[in-house]
């Protein structure tokens, strides 16, 4: 699983895809919210923020097995509350 940092959208890990895919590797890239909201979120609602992000990292690892790479400030896990498959 490609997870993406801030200021980005899974597509940032096209190239990284294309040659894993050139590999014959399966991989999956994840959008998290807080860099792409859903439109009218912010109707009144809380922002969407990290504990989001948290939450669409961990219903991914529920679906898939293997590895997960991250960049950028999704990257630092020490900052977030570990996330249970």
């Amino acid at each position: 699983m490609l997870v993406h940092g801030a200021w980005h959208g899974a597509w940032c890990w096209d190239p990284v895809r294309a040659a894993l895919d050139a590999d014959r590797w399966r991989s999956h890239a994840v959008d998290l919210p807080s860099a792409n909201p859903p439109a009218g979120r912010y109707d009144g609602a809380r922002p969407v923020g990290m504990r989001d992000d948290a939450d669409a990292i961990g219903d991914s690892l529920r679906r898939i097995d293997g590895p997960v790479i991250a960049h950028s400030g999704e990257g630092d896990e020490r900052r977030r509350e570990p996330v249970t498959p």
